[in-house]
């Protein structure tokens, strides 16, 4: 099993982007816990259920070595309509 995984997710001009270690998978998950619900961020609670599910499956998937580990592709996430409202408001306030 590889040393270091690394899990990304590109928003936008944003990019997050995970090294992590196998055995400190819960501590990962539960960072994405944290910026989700941290209202300063712009990582979602989609978000994070998308890269849990990168985490999960690069966890799950079984490697032989090094070489045989795959890299997931980091994946571009429209915003919500929700989202999408709340750019469009904040762009339109005066500075």
């Amino acid at each position: 099993m590889p040393d270091i995984f690394v899990a990304g997710l590109v928003k936008g001009k944003e990019r997050y982007l995970f090294l992590f270690h196998a055995n400190r998978r819960d501590e990962l998950l539960r960072t994405f816990g944290r910026w989700a619900s941290n209202s300063q961020l712009s990582l979602t609670w989609y978000d994070a259920a998308v890269l849990s599910k990168q985490v999960r499956e690069l966890l799950d998937t079984p490697h032989n070595d090094v070489t045989s580990a795959r890299m997931v592709e980091p994946k571009q996430v429209e915003p919500t309509p929700w989202e999408a409202w709340r750019d469009e408001v904040q762009r339109r306030k005066p500075r």
